[in-house]
């Protein structure tokens, strides 16, 4: 499970997700994308989030102890608008739940 943050949060602040999904046979991939947590200064968000999602499913291709074709998403606030955004455009992605993403 891929696991985006919103605008203003970091990845360390997501454990209970982590858990939550750990518990259930989930492996978990959660990162700061760009212009969030520790890239907050150094970059800026990307419009095109799904660019991020398509590099972070890539990485996990590689791995040998991830089921690549079982890959879902999860974002929470500003990521619960994204984690939709994402799937949509990147076909890899067999999963998607938002939280308390606005997406009028």
């Amino acid at each position: 499970m891929l696991f985006i943050s919103g605008l203003d949060s970091a990845k360390e602040e997501h454990a209970t997700f982590e858990r939550f999904f750990l518990q259930r046979g989930l492996a978990t991939l959660t990162l700061d994308g760009p212009g969030q947590g520790e890239t907050w200064y150094r970059m800026k968000m990307r419009v095109d989030f799904e660019v991020t999602a398509t590099a972070a499913i890539d990485w996990l291709r590689g791995r040998g102890d991830v089921d690549d074709t079982r890959v879902g998403i999860c974002g929470v606030s500003l990521g619960g608008y994204l984690a939709p955004r994402c799937a949509a455009f990147e076909p890899r992605l067999k999963a998607v739940a938002s939280c308390g993403g606005d997406t009028r």
